[in-house]
């Protein structure tokens, strides 16, 4: 059977990853369902990393054009977590709530699950989570540490 995943893997197309738009080396976990009907399996990519638009400038700015005294953090680098079911038959997508610290260099600390789904889940959105990264949240022009939220999905195809 592994050679049979490594075919349907050479056959598949990737882009690479990329920070701060540039192209970066990324490891990504690939998990091939075989059925017992011996139908043509396409590989699922379990782990990815994203590069999210940065906010153009009118976020940090007031009405008046003047820069806002505050702003909140802003995620600009995501990880899915680690999960998915294969053999689930319709799609349907749960949610973990997880609240963490930013820093004033923009990576997450302090990390916990609020509202989890369990089966492992919590632990998976924890670790997705400790490798986003932000736009740090600031106050008067400079970045402070600032405690939000955020929402991670968990897809079952």
């Amino acid at each position: 059977m592994t050679g049979a995943a490594l075919d349907a893997l050479k056959q598949s197309a990737f882009v690479p990853g990329m920070l701060n738009g540039k192209p970066v080396p990324v490891w990504i976990d690939v998990r091939v369902v075989y059925f017992a009907d011996r139908s043509k399996t396409t590989p699922q990519v379990v782990i990815t990393e994203r590069d999210l638009p940065v906010p153009d400038d009118s976020k940090f700015l007031d009405k008046h054009g003047n820069l806002k005294t505050s702003t909140e953090p802003v995620l600009i680098h995501s990880v899915d977590a680690d999960y998915v079911d294969p053999y689930a038959k319709h799609p349907i997508v749960e949610i973990a709530r997880v609240t963490l610290v930013v820093g004033t260099n923009g990576e997450p600390k302090d990390v916990r699950v609020r509202q989890g789904l369990g089966f492992g889940t919590d632990e998976k959105a924890k670790a997705a989570v400790e490798h986003y990264h932000f736009i740090p949240a600031t106050r008067h022009g400079v970045p402070v540490e600032t405690r939000t939220d955020v929402i991670v999905p968990f897809a079952k195809f």
